[in-house]
């Protein structure tokens, strides 16, 4: 039933006996700009300590103050870069090579979708998106890192220039709040990914904040970005994205499209169709975006995102650490 398998991977915003739809969550109101970052910064110095700095680490290799490792010569090397000692230990001349130091500014690609006002767990996803980014701009903002940005739906909505300071933190975060998803708004990944390649010149962090659902094919625009920038791929997702109570008679809706589809949730034989189907998509995505060269992060609405960002920077290792997602089942 690929119709069915569409609509099931793309869980609406409106559940009957189910949380409040997204029109409703739209009236809650947010944090403001400064009292989400302040709370942020004490939450990043409390737990992450000093692993805040492994979202600068590098994945190239070159010229840098960091050691990356130790190999052997090769033709073309620069011969300052011996290691005499272990030239010596060895009897073949071997090489010591460098993380290089890269331009340690963040811009952060945000989907504001109408399916990032789905939630049904202790948050919305808008609302975690809205945590992760001020999280990282904290720790951005501890090294005076330049922070820049822009917004997508299913075209640009909204963008800002490299700022450095408070000021661009601040910024960044009223935009989210002006910018808010809203029914009826698609996604077109693909596209904001293309237009980040061409306004983003100097190599830096890119991080894209989406739940990656219907945002077109963006595997290849993602692995141009990933060649030129150190992106780190952030999936916002909720529980019942995956698998569904067993409750009687839904009627789901795309809140991007407004098509709705009834189903029992009673009938196993469903449900297993819904379940394979989602596991299906995650694998997809996942082996996507690992082939990309992005790092992939996944957090929940009804997980510790924090927990999960301390987890993927702890995973990270000089030389490029492995693309494989790290859930928040792992931790």
């Amino acid at each position: 039933m690929p119709p069915a398998n569409e609509r099931f991977r793309r869980l609406g915003s409106l559940i009957r006996n189910g949380p409040a739809s997204p029109a409703a969550q739209s009236r809650v109101k947010l944090p403001s700009a400064e009292r989400i970052l302040r709370e942020m910064e004490l939450q990043i110095l409390k737990r992450l300590g000093g692993l805040n700095t492994g979202v600068h680490r590098s994945s190239f290799l070159g010229q840098g103050t960091e050691l990356a490792e130790i190999r052997e010569y090769l033709p073309g090397d620069d011969i300052r870069a011996i290691d005499w000692n272990v030239t010596a230990r060895t009897g073949q001349p071997h090489v010591r090579t460098f993380e290089t130091e890269r331009d340690t500014s963040a811009f952060f690609l945000i989907d504001r979708s109408a399916s990032m006002g789905f939630g049904t767990a202790a948050q919305t996803k808008e609302e975690l998106l809205q945590q992760v980014v001020a999280g990282v701009s904290a720790m951005m903002l501890r090294r005076g890192d330049r922070i820049g940005g822009m917004l997508f739906g299913e075209a640009r909505l909204a963008a800002m220039n490299f700022t450095s300071g408070r000021r661009a933190a601040l910024r960044l975060l009223e935009l989210l709040s002006q910018v808010r998803p809203q029914e009826g708004r698609g996604s077109r990944l693909d596209l904001a990914l293309d237009e980040a390649n061409m306004v983003v010149r100097r190599p830096c962090v890119v991080v894209v904040l989406s739940d990656w659902l219907g945002a077109g094919s963006w595997q290849e625009p993602l692995t141009r970005l990933a060649h030129r920038h150190e992106v780190i791929a952030v999936e916002v997702g909720d529980p019942r994205e995956a698998f569904l109570p067993s409750v009687g008679p839904l009627i789901l809706q795309d809140p991007e499209t407004g098509r709705q589809l009834e189903l029992d949730t009673s009938r196993p034989e469903l449900m297993e169709m819904y379940k394979a189907a989602a596991e299906k998509q995650i694998k997809q995505r996942q082996d996507a975006i690992a082939a990309s060269g992005a790092r992939h992060l996944v957090v929940s609405t009804d997980r510790d995102w924090l927990a999960d960002l301390t987890t993927f920077l702890a995973r990270r290792r000089p030389g490029g650490a492995s693309a494989t997602a790290v859930t928040w089942a792992a931790t």
